[in-house]
């Protein structure tokens, strides 16, 4: 790709951005980012054929790097409260990078089954990952054990999910850091028991 197409895609994606952002609109088109970019329908499709293909390539682009999340996981050098408190961290500011994207693509997923197909691997991550915290905070002792594993994940699930966030922000006003702030309290006071047994604090675990 030559210097000025790299340029030009970049430029489409951040115009994409500014007009999901823009809150005078309420969805946007390929005319309306092809006019907010400052070049042509025609010259737009040569870049990306269709408003899905754009939409997808940019919520690819802006979801956060998953290796990561992975990498947290394993982290000897963490204790498991680092371990969940930077895992909400994580989705947090994930959330709040891909909400307006993801919000436009499932307006599709009932009439495409490419965007149904995308849908369910993001969910598919997100729910194994939730999982995995939970395992981890089980197996060392800091699960409150009123809650069954699976009641745990689908727990974390939802306070964590793009719609919780969107929720709080859009219908209550908060911002990502309050939002992170209570988010934490919550989900620590909800499922966290640090006993004796609890392995909560100790790093390396």
């Amino acid at each position: 790709m030559s210097t000025k197409s790299h340029k030009t895609r970049k430029k489409i994606i951040s115009s994409t951005l500014s007009l999901l952002n823009s809150s005078q609109l309420s969805k946007i088109n390929m005319e309306d980012i092809a006019i907010n970019t400052g070049i042509s329908r025609q010259a737009l499709y040569k870049y990306f054929p269709s408003r899905l293909d754009l939409l997808v390539y940019l919520l690819k682009s802006i979801d956060k790097d998953h290796t990561l999340l992975e990498k947290l996981m394993v982290d000897q050098s963490l204790s498991i409260k680092e371990k969940l408190n930077s895992f909400i961290d994580y989705w947090g500011y994930n959330n709040e990078a891909t909400y307006k994207v993801s919000s436009e693509i499932k307006l599709l997923r009932r009439t495409d089954q490419k965007v149904k197909l995308i849908l369910e691997e993001r969910n598919i991550f997100f729910r194994q990952q939730c999982e995995q915290i939970i395992q981890i905070l089980n197996d060392g002792g800091s699960l409150k054990s009123n809650f069954t594993y699976r009641e745990a994940s689908d727990i974390l699930c939802n306070l964590l999910s793009e719609d919780t966030w969107a929720y709080f922000n859009e219908n209550c006003l908060w911002s990502l850091s309050k939002y992170l702030e209570k988010i934490h309290v919550i989900i620590e006071n909800l499922l966290i028991g640090t006993g004796t047994k609890s392995a909560w604090s100790i790093r390396g675990y």
